[in-house]
């Protein structure tokens, strides 16, 4: 985890649970869990108590108030500082980190031109707003477990938790409650991006040698050419097994990059419009909170094509392979893919699958 965030995510201390709430679902994670790490690690944010609404408003009103606070009476003075921290101060995402980072470099002229009472300013400025978003990620971390189970990777799983937590951190900073009615979803977004980004650049970095990288380009290759042929086709032709071709699919299939075999680079746009956070401006995340939008889009598609989608991109439940699809439905492989394609051809040509690839 990167050392700026660290102190952000303190030993988790003891807070009374809130009264009458259900079992949270980190708690029966830490049940199937073997590792006694894990296993310690979610007892200790199950004791945080989570927020009602009217607490999360009050925390990221004071957040925000202790922000503006710190930077504009840093303001007067920042001709002392350097531009590196300069620029943190006028950035669009105001983070902690870096303003904190800035008042501690201010130089002993810049000091003096603040003031005992500035510098008392900034820095119970500075404080208020460490702990209002303390209090927001600790309040948090349980979501961040839950996003990471869905990967079912028991590896990586504490890898995978420390990259969600710095996807909430960021979330913390860039939610503004006044664009969107909770935190949770929209957190949830930024987490997602986190982890499966996370998890992708473990996996390729650890699982995939540059042979096996060539051999899935190949693969690509054919399947994009050559949609009419079945599995043992495309095997026969590489020289290879069916089973390993289904091998090589898998290493393709990302938990945040969706595309999928064979697909055209718009069918992979329309797909993570529906489940990934693209990089870019607040209204990506607050378009894609919104489920309806993507539920809207899947029931535009017949039954069986709109359940294939769902499985083989891992939308509101675990992504699965071709292989794994066509034996649920009893189909062969290369139906399976073919009704995908379909479906994603269905998608580029209505309106909503347009709106999805825009946000």
């Amino acid at each position: 985890m990167d050392a700026t965030y660290t102190s952000v995510i303190p030993a988790i201390e003891t807070a009374e649970p809130a009264a009458k709430q259900p079992e949270p679902t980190d708690a029966r994670a830490e049940r199937r869990s073997s590792d006694p790490v894990v296993s310690a690690y979610i007892r200790d944010i199950s004791k945080a108590a989570l927020l009602s609404a009217e607490e999360e408003l009050l925390l990221f009103s004071a957040l925000a108030e202790s922000r503006a606070m710190a930077v504009e009476t840093l303001f007067p003075v920042e001709h002392h500082l350097g531009e590196p921290d300069r620029k943190s101060l006028h950035a669009d995402t105001l983070r902690y980190e870096e303003v904190d980072g800035a008042w501690r470099a201010l130089p002993a002229t810049g000091l003096e031109a603040l003031g005992r009472e500035g510098s008392v300013r900034v820095q119970r400025a500075l404080t208020s707003w460490a702990a209002a978003r303390d209090r927001i990620v600790r309040a948090n971390l349980r979501l961040v477990v839950y996003v990471a189970k869905r990967y079912h990777d028991a590896d990586m799983f504490m890898d995978l938790i420390q990259e969600g937590n710095l996807g909430l951190i960021r979330a913390v900073d860039r939610y503004d409650p006044a664009r969107s009615a909770r935190f949770g979803p929209y957190a949830a977004m930024w987490i997602l991006q986190a982890v499966g980004r996370g998890r992708s650049k473990m996996k390729h970095a650890i699982h995939v040698p540059a042979y096996r990288r060539q051999q899935l380009r190949r693969f690509e290759n054919r399947c994009r050419t050559e949609t009419d042929s079945s599995s043992e086709d495309i095997a026969r032709a590489m020289g290879t097994s069916v089973d390993e071709l289904e091998r090589l699919e898998a290493l393709d299939v990302g938990p945040v990059s969706l595309d999928f075999l064979g697909a055209e680079e718009a069918d992979a746009q329309i797909v993570e419009g529906m489940t990934s956070l693209p990089d870019g401006p607040d209204e990506l995340a607050l378009a894609a909170e919104d489920r309806e939008g993507m539920q809207r889009a899947l029931d535009t598609l017949p039954e069986r094509e709109a359940r294939i989608l769902r499985w083989r991109y891992g939308v509101g439940t675990e992504m699965q392979t071709v292989r794994e699809i066509a034996t649920r439905l009893d189909l062969s492989c290369e139906r399976v893919r073919q009704l995908t394609q379909r479906a994603m051809g269905r998608l580029r040509e209505s309106e909503l699958a347009g709106q999805l690839v825009r946000v």
